[in-house]
């Protein structure tokens, strides 16, 4: 009677050990299939779509790394000087000027006609190049409807103009004086600027009748 006594705890130990291997080895086949992450999955092989793998957590990092290239291009962009058209419409230039206060942004052309100044501010004379030293002269027309000059009467003191050059050479100029006078007055013109680059910009008034002057100096 002893001897089946031992046997029986014998096989009774033997069922619990392979009942709790049993179990063991379905809580550990659950765990690796949960979410569907499989063997393959966790080691990086053969990642499958859906799965989480380890590339898929790779995703964001790679989205990282290329908004980065996206925002050193972008900044190396708004370092490089932006191209000067040579031609616009049809007319060679000299530069652009912008002049953010009245949202002025188009090119200067280089010498006065009828024609040119129908589509743009034209440099009517300088003692040197433009954002060189000395005066520039450029006079554009007075539409009355928000293009070239019509605006000009708005600008104030310390009002930004930035001129750019066809090398792309961009200077800020800060408005200084600001007047009305007679189409006859050019006392302006020939100013003293102590030899730095000096633009002074020219249009009519709404009736026709005077200058508006605006001087600028960086």
């Amino acid at each position: 009677m002893l001897k089946k006594g031992k046997r029986a705890i014998v096989v009774f130990s033997t069922s619990i050990i392979l009942l709790s291997t049993l179990i063991l080895t379905i809580i550990l086949m659950n765990f690796l299939t949960k979410d569907n992450i499989t063997v393959e999955t966790i080691v990086g092989i053969n990642p499958v779509k859906g799965t989480r793998s380890i590339m898929n957590y790779q995703e964001p990092i790679t989205i990282i790394l290329e908004d980065q290239e996206k925002k050193e291009t972008l900044e190396l962009q708004e370092e490089t000087p932006a191209s000067i058209l040579a031609e616009y419409n049809g007319f060679g230039t000299v530069g652009k000027i912008e002049i953010p206060k009245t949202g002025v942004n188009i090119p200067i052309l280089n010498q006065v006609t009828v024609e040119g100044m129908n589509n743009a501010p034209c440099l009517l004379y300088g003692t040197g190049s433009l954002n060189q030293n000395g005066n520039n002269l450029i006079v554009g027309h007075n539409f009355r409807n928000g293009t070239i000059f019509s605006n000009n009467k708005n600008l104030q003191l310390e009002d930004k103009i930035y001129i750019t050059t066809l090398d792309g050479n961009r200077v800020e100029y800060t408005i200084y004086n600001k007047f009305v006078t007679t189409a006859e007055d050019v006392s302006y013109i020939k100013r003293d600027t102590n030899n730095k680059p000096e633009i002074t910009l020219s249009c009519c008034t709404d009736d026709d009748e005077y200058r508006i002057i605006i001087l600028a100096r960086i």
